[in-house]
C-alpha cells in the first residue's frame, strides 16, 4: 500500500522514523532539592537554575547522582546556574567537577566563601561577579585562566590565592574588590588584563611574576593604598592608566623589557617620589606621569625617542630634569606646571618642542640645549615661565640662531655652552606715563617691544562686610628686542585718589578721582600727578621713614639710598601705596 502514498507523506514517515529511533540527548530532572542536566550517552549531569524558586542556604553538589537505575558523573556546573541566589550561604563542590559556567553564582551576596577544586579546569566569566558578602577564595590549581569578570564587585574579598597553573587573569576580573589587601601573581601568569585590579583599594602590596609580559589597560587604576610596585623584566608594556590614581604609591620599579608607557599609565600618583626610566623604553605615553606632584626626581633612558603631552605635566615637586640625546620630539604641554623645575638640559637630537612643553615653570633659571639647529617651537613653550630672567645654554656656533628665532630669543640671557657669555646690547629702561585713560610706554631701543604684568589689588574674594577699594594696579614693564639683552625692569604702582574740588558756583564738593602715577626703578622714585606741594614720604616697610620730597609742577623725584628691588610704602597726602624700587 506504501507504494501508492504521495511522495511528501512517505518523506514524513521516513524522518518520524527516524527521530523516533534516535536516544534522547539530555533531559532536565530534579534530585534531592537540585536540578541537572542529564546527558544518558556521557553519563554526565550539569547542575542548571533552578526549575521554580532559587538556591538557598547550604548546598552540597555530589560527585554524582542516580536517575533510573544508572549513574551520572557530576562534571560542571552550568551558566547561570544559581545566578541571583541571594540566600545562598554556603556551597561545596566536588572534585568531579571540571567546568564552573558563566554567571554561575553571579550576585549571590550572602555566599561567604568558595573552594574551587582542583578538578575545576575553566571558570566562566562573571562566574563569583557582585558576590559582595565572599571575603575568601581558593582556586584549584588546575584553572588555567581567570576569565572576564570573574570576581568583579566582590567588594568583601580579602584574599585570593591564584594557583602556578594560571596563565591568564582577564578584563575586570578583581574590578571593584575594594576589601582585597594582597595578592600574589604567579610565574605561570603570561598576561594581566584590562582593569583587572581596578579599585581595589585595600590593596597593599602585590607581587608580579616573572612570567608577565603585559600589565593591561587600567589593570591597577585607583590602588590608593599601593604603596611599591615592581615590574619585572618580563613586562614589555605597561598599559594606559595601568596605575593611575595609585595616591600611595611611593616607590615603583620598572624593568628593563618594557618598551612603552601607556597613556595615563601613572597620572595621579601624588606620593611617588622618583622614577627609573629604562633603556628599553622607547615612547613614554601622553599624561603618563600627570600630576605625580611627590615627584622630585626621574632619569628618563637614553632610549626613549617621544615623550607625550603633558607627561610629566603639574609634577610641582621635580626640580631639575634631563632629556636624553635619543628624543627627538617633546609633546605639548609635557613639564608645564613643573612649578619647583629650575633647570632643564635638552639633548642634541631633539627636533620639535611643541606648545606649552614647559610653561608654568615660575622658577625655571637655566635651560641647556644641545640642538645645534633650533628645534622647531611653539611660540608659548616658555609661557609663564619667565624666560626673560633666565638664562639659556646652546652651542657657541648656534647663538645667533637662537637669539633670532622666537620663543627662545625671549630669554634674558643667551650664552655658549663653553661658558662664555657673549655681549649683547641691553634694552633701554621704559619710561611709563599716564593719559586720558591709558598707559603709554616709551623707549630709547628703536624696535623694542615691551612686556608687561598688570595685577589690581582689588580683583579678588572679600569676605568682609565692607569693601574700602584702592582701585590700586601694580604694574610691571620691561623692553625687550631680538639680540638684545631685556632692558631692566620698571615697578609701577597706578592709584586714583580723590580730589575734593569745591565748585565757585554752587558751594559743592565734588570728589573726581585723580590718576598718580608711582615708578620705581633703580633706588628711584617718581611721583606725578599729585598736587603742587605735596609731601611724599617715603616708608620702609617697617615703617622707618628713609626720605621725602615736596612735589613741584606735579612731580616729585627721590632717591631713597635704598637697593634695586626694596619694596617700600610711599605715602602722599592720605593715601598710601606699595611699590618696589
Amino acid at each position: 500500500m506504501n507504494k501508492h502514498l504521495p511522495n511528501s507523506l512517505r518523506a514524513l514517515f521516513l524522518s518520524l522514523a527516524v527521530l523516533l529511533s534516535l536516544p534522547v540527548l539530555a533531559v532536565e530532572v530534579e534530585i534531592d532539592g537540585i536540578n541537572y542536566e542529564l546527558v544518558a550517552k556521557a553519563k554526565q549531569a550539569t547542575v542548571i537554575v533552578k526549575s521554580s524558586g532559587a538556591y538557598f542556604g547550604v548546598v552540597v553538589i555530589p560527585e554524582s547522582v542516580e536517575h533510573e537505575g544508572a549513574a551520572y558523573s557530576v562534571t560542571s556546573i552550568g551558566d547561570f546556574a544559581f545566578s541571583d541566589c541571594y540566600g545562598l550561604t554556603s556551597v561545596t563542590i566536588p572534585n568531579s567537577v571540571t567546568s564552573i559556567g558563566e554567571n554561575a553564582f553571579y550576585y549571590c551576596s550572602g555566599l561567604t566563601s568558595v573552594t574551587v577544586p582542583n578538578s575545576v579546569t575553566s571558570i566562566g566569566d562573571n562566574a563569583f561577579q557582585r558576590c559582595s558578602g565572599l571575603t575568601s577564595v581558593t582556586i584549584g590549581n588546575s584553572v588555567t585562566s581567570i576569565g572576564r569578570m570573574v570576581f568583579s564587585g566582590c567588594s568583601g574579598l580579602t584574599s585570593v590565592t591564584i594557583p602556578n597553573s594560571v596563565t591568564s587573569i582577564g578584563k575586570y576580573a578583581f574590578d571593584g574588590c575594594s576589601g582585597l589587601t594582597s595578592v600574589t601573581i604567579p610565574n605561570s601568569v603570561t598576561s594581566i588584563g584590562d582593569y583587572a585590579f581596578d579599585g581595589c583599594s585595600a590593596l597593599t602590596s602585590v607581587s608580579i611574576g616573572n612570567s608577565v609580559k603585559t600589565i593591561g589597560e587600567a589593570a591597577f587604576k585607583e590602588c590608593s593604598g599601593l604603596t611599591s610596585v615592581t615590574i619585572p623584566n618580563s613586562v614589555t608594556s605597561i598599559g594606559s592608566s595601568a596605575f593611575s590614581g595609585c595616591s600611595g604609591l611611593t616607590s615603583v620599579s620598572i624593568g628593563n623589557s618594557v618598551t612603552s608607557i601607556g597613556y595615563f599609565a601613572f597620572s595621579d600618583c601624588y606620593g611617588l617620589t622618583s622614577v627609573t626610566i629604562p633603556n628599553s623604553v622607547t615612547s613614554i605615553g601622553e599624561n603618563a606621569f600627570y600630576y605625580c606632584s611627590g615627584l622630585t626626581s626621574v632619569t628618563i633612558g637614553n632610549s626613549v625617542k617621544t615623550i607625550g603631552e603633558d607627561a610629566f605635566k603639574k609634577c610641582s615637586g621635580l626640580t631639575s630634569v634631563t632629556i636624553p640625546n635619543s628624543v627627538t620630539s617633546i609633546g605639548s604641554s609635557a613639564f608645564s606646571g613643573c612649578s619647583g623645575l629650575t633647570s632643564v638640559t635638552i639633548g642634541n637630537s631633539v627636533k620639535s618642542i611643541r606648545t606649552e612643553a614647559f610653561a608654568n615653570c615660575p622658577e625655571l633659571l637655566d635651560v641647556y640645549c644641545y640642538a645645534e639647529k633650533v628645534p622647531s617651537t611653539g611660540s608659548d613653550a616658555f609661557n609663564g615661565s619667565y624666560p626673560e630672567y633666565a638664562t639659556l645654554h646652546v652651542s657657541d656656533a648656534s647663538i645667533d640662531s637662537y637669539k633670532a628665532t622666537v620663543p627662545w630669543s625671549s630669554f634674558g640671557k643667551i650664552v655658549g655652552l663653553s661658558g662664555e657669555e657673549t655681549q649683547m646690547e641691553k634694552c633701554a629702561t621704559p619710561v611709563v606715563t599716564y593719559a586720558e585713560g591709558k598707559l603709554s610706554f616709551s623707549c630709547e631701543t628703536e624696535g623694542a617691544e615691551f612686556v608687561t604684568n598688570v595685577v589690581a589689588e582689588d580683583a579678588k574674594k572679600y569676605y568682609d562686610a565692607e569693601i574700602e577699594f584702592s582701585a590700586t594696579y601694580n604694574i610691571e614693564i620691561f623692553a625687550t628686542k631680538a639680540n638684545c639683552e631685556n632692558s631692566d625692569t620698571v615697578n609701577v604702582a597706578l592709584v586714583w585718589v580723590e580730589n575734593g574740588d569745591v565748585n565757585e558756583d554752587t558751594g559743592v564738593i565734588s570728589v573726581p578721582a585723580a590718576p598718580v602715577l608711582v615708578q620705581g626703578n633703580g633706588g628711584v622714585l617718581s611721583v606725578s600727578g599729585v598736587a603742587k606741594g605735596t609731601d611724599v614720604v617715603v616708608y620702609t616697610i617697617s615703617g622707618t621713614e628713609v626720605a621725602r620730597s615736596t612735589a613741584t609742577n606735579g612731580t616729585a623725584t627721590i632717591s631713597t639710598g635704598l637697593q634695586s628691588g626694596t619694596i617700600v610704602v610711599v605715602k602722599f597726602g592720605n593715601k598710601s601705596v606699595k611699590v618696589r624700587i
